[in-house]
């Protein structure tokens, strides 16, 4: 094809151009195109469609040398589509860039993309783009000749990716227990989830994003769960009219496996029966294929939205964008999980801020289906899984598509048993608890095991920070009449604390029952005013003015409690001094 062809196809939309149902996009193009397309001319390609020499763009294995629209039917699609990241300045920096370089190659990155930009995702500083690919060419040779140029963080086939369920089927009850499927519900049993429930059954403030085909919003086991989500083919909120329902089943069937309700005598049960759910519809095509970036992008606005737990049950893992994704959440106190995929092949790599997740059968063994390699971390089960279906029904399915929301289900029961950890220690949390059911060690097939909920949640208090709270007093001898601060310091963030003060020293700990908390005064009084929060650098401060007094005592004893009390503060001594 000419250049001059291609800019024509590229400019003015033709009968192959779409408006299409998985996202709705409408291609543009502009004549800065054509510069574009020069610079795309340059290098040579092998068999695979990979460029030679210095790209360090890594090829989706399986999908290699495809023609666009050739599709890889149930794993994905070639699109006509590139995702590109352009590095940020720090990046360029750290790489050896001048600052001022640095930005101008940024600049640079950014302007070459222009005439084929399609959707800038503008999240933060990240400048994610997905551009058109003019036709006849092909969007590998792209992707790796843009990496060729050292200005882009990632830059790779806009994958149009499947959801990873392998087949279901309706399932009827065998069992009448409060929940009338809980006892075909074998996962939970080799999860350990009844020891897990013992603790928790999960935190309402902790909540899992399922980005998939929708929700069936009515369920019994959901509908009371379930907060206002988003459609990110459309790019609308639930609450501004975005639809959320199911278009395919899939959705439905792994949000019960992160969290159906449990113990209300309707269904199944999900890992954890009291968490709280969002829906972020990634497709409005009813086969459930989505484009990467949709879901990529979806990931990106639960971790804006309040999710903690973020749940992607879809191919295409082994994607640069995955990871992009996943640390961007990840900055944002959010954990991302996806299913390993289906395809029964090797996945190298690694994803640091992905916990991707490889499906097992009711003998601990690898499902054979499964995919397998360094980029698994741990695995979960994944054949004939009981969990809900659309019309407030429920289905047995198979497929790393439930591996993931059970183990998403695992990391927000965590949360809910130490609030305070970090995502990294969650993960930390999940993976030590896993039991080692393969190879001893760990293995290409099942990570480092197969997830253990009721271990993870046992082992949670490990990675608990400890807190240490002390109080100082500024001045330390104030004059009577005069204003004076106590500051607490090293508490933890988001707690409400109360100040208490005694003029007759200290005391061995010992309950209050006048105020219900453990104090080190004798005699102890609380001082006016409603408990305070806790900042997020672990301090509170109390405004104060010592007023004059009859007789002045030789101290005043501070000591500050959480108002659970679940801790107490130092005590501090201040030497009050009379007035001149």
């Amino acid at each position: 094809m000419k250049c001059s062809d291609a800019l024509r196809k590229l400019v003015v939309p033709s009968e192959n151009d779409r408006t299409d149902g998985l996202a709705g996009r409408w291609v543009f193009g502009m004549i800065v195109g054509l510069a574009v397309l020069v610079v795309l001319s340059a290098g040579s390609t092998e068999a695979n469609g990979q460029t030679t020499g210095s790209s360090t763009w890594v090829g989706t294995r399986g999908a290699w040398g495809l023609a666009p629209g050739r599709p890889i039917v149930g794993v994905r699609e070639s699109s006509g589509y590139v995702t590109v990241q352009p590095k940020a300045v720090e990046r360029m920096v750290a790489e050896g860039s001048t600052a001022s370089f640095a930005g101008y190659r940024r600049r640079r990155a950014v302007a070459r993309l222009a005439g084929y930009r399609v959707t800038a995702l503008e999240h933060g500083p990240t400048g994610r783009q997905v551009i058109r690919v003019p036709f006849g060419y092909d969007e590998q040779l792209a992707a790796a000749e843009l990496m060729a140029t050292g200005d882009y963080e990632f830059a790779e086939p806009d994958w149009i990716v499947y959801p990873d369920a392998i087949f279901q089927e309706p399932q009827q009850p065998t069992a009448t227990p409060d929940d009338p499927y809980f006892y075909n519900q074998w996962q939970l049993e080799a999860m350990n989830c009844e020891a897990a429930w013992s603790t928790t059954t999960g935190d309402p403030s902790f909540v899992v994003a399922i980005c998939d085909t929708g929700i069936d919003e009515t369920h019994p086991d959901l509908a009371a769960n379930r907060l206002t989500g988003y459609n990110a083919a459309d790019g609308v909120t639930e609450a501004e009219g975005g639809a959320v329902s199911d278009v395919q089943g899939h959705g439905t069937m792994t949000a019960g496996c992160a969290a159906a309700i449990g113990n209300n005598g309707v269904g199944v049960s999900g890992t954890g029966w009291d968490l709280r759910h969002m829906t972020v519809r990634v497709t409005n095509a009813s086969s459930g294929a989505a484009y990467m970036s949709d879901l990529t992008a979806a990931v990106m606005w639960a971790a804006d939205n309040g999710a903690r737990v973020i749940n992607v049950s879809y191919s295409g893992v082994d994607s640069a964008a995955v990871q992009a994704a996943g640390a961007y959440a990840r900055q944002r106190g959010a954990l991302v999980v996806w299913a390993a995929g289906n395809e029964a092949r090797y996945l190298e790599g690694d994803h640091p801020d992905v916990i991707v997740v490889a499906a097992t059968d009711e003998n601990d063994a690898p499902a054979s289906f499964s995919n397998y390699g360094p980029l698994v971390d741990c695995a979960a089960p994944g054949v004939r899984i009981v969990t809900t279906g659309r019309g407030g029904t429920y289905v047995s399915a198979s497929g790393t598509s439930f591996s993931a929301p059970l183990t998403a289900g695992a990391c927000a029961m965590i949360w809910s048993a130490q609030s305070d950890l970090t995502p990294d220690d969650v993960e930390q949390a999940l993976l030590a608890g896993a039991d080692d059911v393969y190879t001893p060690g760990r293995d290409d097939h099942t990570g480092v095991g197969r997830v253990n909920v009721g271990e993870s949640v046992n082992r949670a208090g490990e990675w608990a920070p400890i807190y240490e709270p002390y109080l100082t007093v500024t001045p330390s001898s104030p004059v009577v009449g005069t204003w004076f601060y106590v500051t607490l310091g090293g508490a933890r963030p988001g707690d409400r604390v109360g100040l208490f003060y005694g003029t007759h020293g200290t005391v061995e700990p010992r309950v209050v029952a006048r105020y219900g908390v453990t104090l080190d005064l004798r005699q102890p009084r609380i001082v006016a005013g409603r408990a305070i929060t806790v900042n997020d650098n672990g301090q509170a401060a109390w405004r104060l003015r010592l007023r004059k007094m009859r007789r002045l005592p030789a101290g005043i004893w501070f000591q500050a409690v959480q108002a659970h009390d679940d801790y107490a503060s130092t005590v501090v001594k201040m030497t009050p001094q009379p007035d001149q």
